[in-house]
């Protein structure tokens, strides 16, 4: 992708490499390393790792490919809640918003107590 300012090129540099992003997409899958210890002495290191590995894939890559596609069949700026509404209307949008609201504030509510547990442990 080229920008063109002026008479000057400028072509657009990657902002994460491979290995940030595999990172990143680690945390956001995992949350992070907390809580497999309990998991690797229950089942062991290999289906610990390889559940690490293939969830991503099986969980996350539907979704990737849905978000795609809907955001760009209808580039709508509220994302989930319009694409909700045009397909189930105003009631059942709402809704999802709610929901999805309180599950965020409850889900961002909980990493900090079980982090605090963690280290407590």
């Amino acid at each position: 992708m080229d920008v063109r300012v002026g008479r000057k090129e400028l072509e657009a540099q990657p902002l994460m490499g491979t290995w940030q992003l595999v990172g990143v997409t680690f945390f956001a899958v995992c949350g992070g390393p907390y809580g497999l210890e309990p998991a690797v002495k229950a089942a062991g290191p290999g289906p610990v790792l390889l559940g690490i590995l293939l969830l991503p894939w099986i969980w996350g890559l539907p979704q990737a490919l849905l978000t795609a596609e809907l955001s760009t069949a209808m580039p709508d700026a509220g994302g989930p809640v319009g694409w909700i509404h045009a397909a189930f209307g105003k009631k059942v949008a709402a809704n999802f918003f709610v929901c999805s609201i309180m599950s965020s504030t409850l889900d961002t509510a909980l990493c900090p107590v079980m982090f605090a547990d963690y280290i407590i442990q």
